[in-house]
């Protein structure tokens, strides 16, 4: 889950969807989530197929939601086309009674749909929109939000400082003075603690992140179990860290036309697809298999065996 909670609006009273937007939109800032909702009042045949085939490539959308009366077509029309592609939760809405709905969507044979009364629109969505938050209110979930919004951060600030500089010579000359006092000054710092460096210390470093990094802690096992190939460099979890701090820190765009995430890379763009990743799943789940066997410690949350 991201901060950004995305909705699929469709409606054909813009400034209906407007209103309400502006509201959940505080209602969600006051959750901690931004509220983006994308709405939709182009329902021809040609424009749905195309978006239930974008969708089958790519949803970026957390909910969807659909007026029971679109003028021209029936909200059920769109469900149907849609359900047939994704399984996002949808939600249903009207002025007439409940029942009426209920009768349109069982007609339609449309499954995971919310009712609500358009009278009530607001409030009922943000229920529902609660209970979505609940259901990611884990750890697990709050550290792939902050690392998404930290990533995120770190690249517009990355690129934000170096296009400052790269303008203003003096300044970057200024900070190149004082960017070599801070190398000299940790550099100077690690051979203190190189030479006083004790096994307890070592152990004590080794334990505490904030002293070691991952890598260093596979380098390390890696030299003391040689026969362990996948902490080797260039193999398995050595690609694994090196495709997370490229997942943290660079940034992406989803490409369309393609179907696929680009990632800028030292310039390069490097492509991503549904195939790849699974296949990266896969490659997490074994080496975590591997990490328990060796280690036979607990295993992960969430993965049976």
């Amino acid at each position: 889950m991201k901060l950004t909670y995305r909705l699929l609006w469709f409606d054909n009273e813009p400034s209906m969807v407007q209103k309400s937007e502006r509201r959940l939109a505080r209602m969600m800032r006051d959750k901690g989530f931004d509220l983006k909702v994308d709405p939709r009042d182009d329902i021809s045949p040609e424009a749905i197929e195309k978006l239930r085939t974008d969708l089958e490539q790519y949803n970026p959308y957390d909910l969807i939601v659909f007026d029971h009366d679109l003028g021209t077509r029936k909200g059920t029309d769109i469900a149907q086309m849609l359900r047939g592609a994704i399984f996002t939760d949808m939600v249903y809405y009207s002025a007439a009674p409940l029942d009426v709905l209920r009768k349109a969507i069982y007609d339609a044979a449309v499954d995971g749909i919310f009712l609500i009364n358009k009278l009530s629109c607001v409030d009922d969505l943000m229920r529902i929109l609660e209970d979505h938050i609940k259901k990611n209110c884990d750890l697990n979930s709050m550290r792939g939000i902050v690392l998404d919004a930290l990533s995120e951060m770190e690249v517009k600030l990355r690129k934000y400082l170096t296009d400052k500089l790269r303008v203003d010579p003096a300044l970057c000359q200024d900070r190149l003075a004082s960017f070599k006092d801070r190398l000299d000054g940790r550099s100077k710092q690690l051979a203190k603690k190189a030479i006083k460096m004790t096994e307890e210390l070592m152990l004590a470093s080794l334990a505490d992140p904030l002293k070691s990094d991952f890598n260093t802690i596979r380098q390390m096992l890696s030299a003391c179990e040689e026969d362990w190939e996948s902490l080797k460099d260039k193999q398995a979890l050595h690609r694994l860290q090196n495709l997370r701090n490229v997942f943290a820190h660079e940034s992406y765009k989803w490409d369309r036309q393609n179907n696929c995430v680009t990632v800028c890379v030292d310039g390069e763009e490097r492509s991503y697809r549904n195939s790849d990743f699974e296949t990266i799943r896969k490659d997490l789940l074994t080496m975590f298999e591997e990490v328990n066997t060796r280690c036979k410690g607990d295993k992960r949350e969430g993965v049976d065996e």
